[in-house]
């Protein structure tokens, strides 16, 4: 219908007294500007998803890892003798591995590219799982678990921006987001896994070798998908950035103008390349930059210490300390985790559809409520009722967490930064993540001896608390804007950034002050 209505305008211009072809022309091209501008956005290919989700396999192993660890430990500690303090370093050794990849992912992401840098973190993923699985000792199972971390690193670095550099702005906070559903998605698998390995002999053998599986697809997938149009335009390769365009976006009018100016502006960031140490030099002095680093570096202190990795690493532990059997504690981590994965996907539609900040500032005090909760149950005298109350508190909590503070310390950190600052931004973001995870990790075990669940859970939930509050003045939201408009909002650095974000609060409680005085006035007239 729509395609005849355009056929019918383009015969009445045709008919049109007084003009002449050029002029007919321009019309039509008018229109069918007028017609892309009114769409959201410049549409991508079917191909572009496939690309993604081939792009996102490997981070289901970030999540699986999680909760494979976390079943394996009740078998493989008494099998290696290996005692809780030793076991603490195999649960954070792949979050200090990371650590490690993410250092590794900057001039390797530079030189190389996005998609050699993933075939690459697939090869260590399989590597660590292979030395893990057929571990006879300690120190093997150590270095396998630290090997399965470095190319964890490389992921993690790589991936928000690959997916960031190919989509539209429009769309970019949901697709941006898969990164975080895959994980998710990993968590309720790695529980699934467990549960199925719980009766079989060598049971956390078959659970630490279920994790070739996602590598290896994605190691395949890898010689199917694009290389970044960015990066290759960063590289003087216009023309193969052009074809790789071709391949993840319909080929509109707004589509190409959107190519031209990422061009324009990646060229001109080339004839003004700078040195690392320049780089370096204007994070710490230029104080645009300094608050974006800044302000991507808060994000992850926020996300990993309301507890969210370590939990996830002793999640059977902690069932099994409020009173059930092993095989039980196991179990019981399956309706966790798939609430878990389900509590993710409202990301994709809320994220750009009510904004970053918004999100976040409605969504940290509800975990804050949950992370007490889950706290509290472990005073309950009943077994039923401490479980009751533990898992409908981590049910609220991920809900409250996943599509907020859990998905967007990659999320904005993935559209956060400069061309010219991207690789060191998202190298100092997987740095301050896998970092905090570790040491939260690592000293998760020994918070529950010396406080108890109680204490342990109060502290994430204080921490958390003052993370909101440091939000209220200091959140950007970077909805919606292109990856090189997203500066701008930075501009004036941290003090500005803080006195704009304080003048709409005030603004927002006097105009809610004024609605609430006027509603009680009309209710006592």
């Amino acid at each position: 219908m729509e395609s005849r209505e355009e056929t019918k305008k383009e015969t009445q211009l045709d008919e049109l007294p007084g003009l002449n072809t050029t002029e007919i022309q321009q019309e039509q091209n008018n229109q069918v500007e007028r017609k892309e501008h009114n769409e959201s956005g410049p549409k991508s290919t079917k191909l572009l998803i496939f690309f993604e989700i081939l792009a996102s396999i490997g981070s289901i192993m970030m999540g699986m890892d999680q909760f494979v660890v976390s079943g394996a430990s009740l078998y493989a500690q008494p099998d290696l003798h290996i005692d809780s303090n030793l076991w603490s370093w195999i649960t954070s050794g792949p979050l200090f591995g990371a650590i490690a990849g993410s250092v590794i992912a900057i001039p390797h992401n530079a030189l190389f590219g996005r998609r050699p840098t993933f075939i690459v973190s697939c090869i260590l993923y399989d590597t660590g799982v292979f030395m893990s699985t057929f571990a006879q000792s300690y120190g093997v199972l150590l270095a396998g678990r630290l090997i399965f971390g470095v190319g964890k690193g490389l992921e993690a670095m790589t991936l928000p921006i690959y997916l960031a550099e190919l989509v539209p702005k429009s769309h970019r906070g949901g697709h941006l987001n898969l990164f975080q559903t895959f994980q998710m998605f990993g968590d309720f698998l790695g529980a699934v896994i467990s549960s199925i390995f719980a009766n079989v002999p060598g049971t956390w053998r078959y659970m630490f070798g279920s994790g070739f599986i996602a590598p290896t697809i994605q190691l395949v997938g890898m010689f199917f998908v694009p290389e970044s149009p960015r990066w290759l335009v960063q590289k003087g390769r216009v023309d193969a950035a052009r074809n790789s365009w071709k391949r993840i976006r319909q080929d509109t009018m707004k589509g190409r103008m959107e190519f031209e100016e990422m061009v324009e502006k990646v060229q001109e960031e080339r004839c003004n390349e700078r040195s690392f140490f320049s780089i370096l030099k204007e994070v710490i002095c230029n104080r645009r930059t300094r608050a974006m680093f800044i302000f991507g570096g808060l994000l992850p202190f926020a996300s990993l210490w309301s507890g969210s990795a370590a939990v996830g690493y002793y999640m059977s532990d902690l069932f099994k300390s409020l009173g059930l059997t092993d095989k039980k504690s196991i179990y019981m981590q399956l309706p966790v985790e798939f609430v878990n994965f389900l509590s993710v996907l409202p990301a994709f539609y809320i994220l750009d559809r009510f904004g970053r900040r918004r999100v976040m500032l409605t969504l940290m005090p509800i975990s804050v409520l949950a992370l007490i909760m889950i706290g509290l149950s472990d005073l309950s005298h009943s077994l039923t009722t401490r479980v009751v109350i533990f898992v409908i508190g981590f049910f609220i909590y991920y809900f409250s967490y996943n599509p907020s503070f859990g998905t967007l310390a990659w999320v904005v950190n993935g559209e956060l930064f400069e061309s010219h600052t991207r690789n060191l931004g998202m190298a100092s973001c997987a740095f301050w993540i896998f970092g905090n995870a570790a040491i939260s990790t690592y000293t998760f075990s020994r918070q529950i001896d010396a406080y108890g669940t109680i204490g342990a859970f109060g502290v994430f939930a204080a921490i958390v608390f003052v993370f909101w509050l440091i939000f209220l003045f200091v959140f950007v939201d970077t909805s919606k804007l292109s990856l090189e408009d997203v500066k701008e909002r930075f501009e004036g650095g941290m003090r500005a950034i803080i006195r704009r974000n304080t003048r709409e609060m005030v603004a927002h409680i006097r105009r809610f002050g004024e609605k609430w005085g006027c509603g009680i006035q009309s209710t006592l007239s």
